[in-house]
């Protein structure tokens, strides 16, 4: 897939040039994040994915919200900058991660 048939999964990034949420923090983590997802295929950061994979199933992260829709790289993605932005050890971050998932991400 390339990234214009990506963005349907992205909920922040629509395929801007620039981020449209100014000083909001955690959007623009958010939307930062599924930028570089949706783009990650270009970049030739495939092996990189598989890394943030590697992370996520590490912590028991890849069962999260099967039902969700969301692809398990884009949560990959989510998750590594989750824990790399609050000093979290990616084996440990788990818990933490899937509260935030769960009400910043999904129930939008």
């Amino acid at each position: 897939m390339n990234s214009n048939e990506l963005l349907i999964y992205c909920k922040y990034y629509k395929g801007e040039q620039s981020n449209p949420f100014g000083g909001d923090e955690e959007r623009t983590l958010l939307w930062e994040c599924e930028r570089y997802w949706a783009h990650a295929g270009e970049m030739n950061q495939v092996e990189v994915l598989k890394v943030y994979l590697q992370e996520l199933m590490t912590a028991g992260m890849v069962i999260l919200s099967i039902e969700d829709e969301v692809p398990i790289t884009l949560k990959a993605v989510l998750y590594h900058n989750f824990c790399q932005r609050r000093g979290l050890l990616y084996a440990e971050g788990g818990e933490q991660f899937k509260a935030f998932y769960l009400s910043k991400y999904v129930s939008l």
